[in-house]
C-alpha cells in the first residue's frame, strides 16, 4: 500500500511541498488525522494538572494542528490554482467537519480558562512571547468563546454558509478563468501581442 505522503517526511530539498506524489486520495485520511493529532494536542494541554504556563499551554498551543494546517494549507493551494472535480468533492465533504472540529477548539472553556490563567499572571515573558500570549488570547475572544450557547450556535451556522461560499466562489473564479480564451483576428494586433511579449 502506497504511503500517505502527508503521513511522512518529506523527502525534498527544505521539506518543500512534494506535490508530484499527492493525489486526491490522500487529502481526506490525512484531515482526518490531522484532526486526530490536533485534538490529542488539546486535550493533552487540559488535562496537565499543573499551573497553566507560557510553557505548558500557550507554546503546545501554538505548536498543535501542524498536520492538519500543512495539510489543507496544500488542498487550499490546489484548489485556488489547479482543481479538479475529484479535489472539490473532497473540500465539500470535510468542509463540515473541518468548521466542527475548529469551533470545538475555539469554544474549548477549559482549554480557554488556562489560556485566560497565564494571560491575567502577566508573566515576564520577551515582547515575542508576549505578543503571542495576547493573540491567543484575545484570538479566543475574538472567535465568540464568551457568547451564549444559542449565540455560539448561529456564530458556527453563519461560519459554515461564508465557507460554503467561499469555496463555490473560488471554483467558479477559477472555472472561469480556466475557460477563458483570446481569440485574435487582426494580424497588426497579434504581431503587436507578440511583439510585448517578446520585449517583457
Amino acid at each position: 500500500m502506497r504511503p500517505d505522503p502527508f503521513l511522512t517526511p518529506y523527502d525534498t530539498p527544505r521539506q518543500t511541498t512534494p506535490f508530484d506524489k499527492i493525489t486526491n486520495d490522500d487529502f481526506k485520511p490525512a484531515l482526518e488525522e490531522g484532526m486526530r493529532r490536533e485534538n490529542d494536542e488539546i486535550n493533552t494541554i487540559i488535562n496537565n494538572k499543573d499551573t497553566p504556563t507560557f510553557e505548558n499551554t500557550i507554546l503546545p498551543l501554538e505548536r498543535s494542528g501542524e498536520l492538519l494546517g500543512r495539510v489543507s494549507t496544500v488542498m487550499g493551494n490546489l484548489i485556488s490554482a489547479e482543481t479538479n472535480d475529484g479535489l472539490e468533492a473532497i473540500a465539500e465533504e470535510m468542509m463540515p467537519a473541518l468548521n466542527e472540529h475548529n469551533f470545538q477548539i475555539s469554544f474549548n472553556q477549559k482549554l480557554f480558562e488556562r489560556v485566560k490563567a497565564v494571560y491575567k499572571s502577566k508573566p515576564q515573558l520577551t515582547d515575542e512571547e508576549n505578543k503571542l500570549l495576547k493573540d491567543c488570547y484575545e484570538g479566543f475572544l475574538r472567535r465568540g468563546v464568551g457568547l451564549s450557547e444559542s449565540k455560539k450556535k448561529h456564530l458556527q451556522e453563519v461560519s459554515m454558509q461564508l465557507s460554503t461560499l467561499s469555496l463555490q466562489f473560488a471554483q467558479n473564479v477559477l472555472k472561469d478563468t480556466n475557460a477563458f480564451m483570446l481569440h485574435i483576428t487582426d494580424k497588426e494586433e497579434l504581431k503587436a501581442i507578440l511583439r510585448e511579449m517578446t520585449e517583457e
